[in-house]
């Protein structure tokens, strides 16, 4: 699925946008229905097979299919708890509830921290900081300046914890590592250029902001 929709030549963010586009449809319309009913069937057909006499390569096939059966009941129940987790109702300030309403709710939690996380710059003093820091040697600036090799790049991804949230391009950090051979064009030129002085991608200069409800019945943001 990663080779039919990544493509080396467009930038790292478009080739994400278009393979997270193709695996949602995938997951939605082969993975969700589809594999789980297929592996359920043969296992099904292989216990029958067991019943009327048993065969090494049979017992190691029931193996196999509970395993890959367990891991997508794995990824349901995680899904199934975020979906618990998930805010769909809130007190506004005036007192009124917004329920359902996801673009209602994005709008009022995300003015909420801006608000909070926004320094009134009328109420601050004015000072100078010209000339109160020492200036970096012009041997160090060029080393931290320097475009960052193959290999250091590659040692700091496989330093990620591999299922860590993901973030606002949606995939895990083991999604890179795993698929590096395939994807590491894209990748390493995203960072030579950012490394060279060019812009960061808009996909990856932005932050994601998770509400965590610490009681049972949320109500307000605060």
């Amino acid at each position: 699925m990663v080779n039919e929709n990544w493509n080396n030549g467009s930038s790292l963010e478009e080739s994400i946008r278009t393979f997270t586009a193709a695996a949602k449809m995938w997951n939605k319309n082969v993975f969700g229905h589809i594999l789980k009913r297929n592996i359920i069937n043969r296992l099904n057909g292989t216990q029958r097979a067991l019943e009327r006499f048993q065969a090494k390569n049979l017992l190691k096939l029931e193996k196999v299919l509970w395993v890959k059966l367990e891991r997508i009941l794995d990824m349901e129940e995680r899904l199934w708890r975020r979906r618990i987790n998930e805010i769909k109702a809130l007190r506004l300030l005036n007192g009124e509830w917004c329920c359902y309403d996801k673009d209602v709710l994005k709008a009022k939690v995300v003015h909420f921290f801006k608000k909070l996380y926004t320094i009134d710059a009328t109420n601050m003093a004015q000072f100078s900081i010209q000339n109160i820091f020492s200036t970096l040697e012009p041997k160090l600036f060029d080393f931290i300046a320097r475009i960052s090799s193959c290999q250091k790049v590659h040692n700091a991804l496989f330093d990620m914890a591999p299922l860590k949230a993901p973030g606002v391009d949606e995939l895990h950090a083991q999604f890179y590592q795993s698929q590096l051979n395939i994807i590491g064009e894209s990748f390493m030129s995203m960072v030579r250029k950012v490394f060279d002085g060019g812009s960061i991608e808009s996909l990856f200069n932005k932050t994601l902001i998770v509400l965590i409800p610490k009681v049972s019945s949320l109500e307000l943001i605060t």
